[in-house]
């Protein structure tokens, strides 16, 4: 009887720190995000839009109307990108207001993407390749679109602040 009883202990103990040990939600500013980034990698000749300020919006509004975003599905999130189409250098971060608005962001992105690879095709070879070799990810609430010679250093960036906090 003991050794049932301390069995059931053992047993309710393990699963009550298993339940306890569930990571939490990350939750970053994406103004945080960028900052990290930009220790390391300049963006000089990139517009910055940051998607919940009204007067930027105002402002920027064809920028932020070419995305097709839908802003209602954002919380927060910053597009970095030429204010001409000569070049095709953009960072775009984006946090949903919550997780099934991820894959409709995501998606628009993506067609985002298409639509830069069609101007780019027969205009500018070199930004071609670089719209083509784009990263677009998702981690947790928030989406990540890189196109950019330094992709791959701005995504191990991207995932190391998330992972961090």
């Amino acid at each position: 009887m003991k050794k049932i009883l301390c069995l059931l202990i053992i047993g309710v103990s393990i699963f009550s720190l298993i339940g306890c040990s569930e990571k939490s939600e990350v939750n970053v500013a994406v103004e945080d995000i960028f900052s990290e980034i930009e220790k390391e990698i300049d963006f000089k000749g990139l517009t910055e839009v940051n998607l919940k300020n009204e007067e930027m919006l105002k402002v920027n509004k064809q920028i932020v109307k070419s995305y097709k975003i839908n802003l209602e599905n954002v919380e927060e999130g910053i597009i970095k990108c030429p204010m001409i189409n000569l070049a095709a250098e953009e960072i775009v971060i984006i946090k949903a207001k919550d997780k099934s608005k991820v894959s409709l962001i995501k998606e628009t992105l993506k067609d985002h993407v298409q639509k830069q690879l069609k101007a780019y095709e027969n205009y500018v070879p070199k930004n071609y390749d670089l719209v083509k070799n784009h990263i677009l990810k998702a981690e947790g609430k928030y989406i990540m679109l890189v196109i950019s010679e330094h992709g791959e250093k701005i995504e191990k960036i991207f995932d190391n602040t998330l992972n961090n906090n």
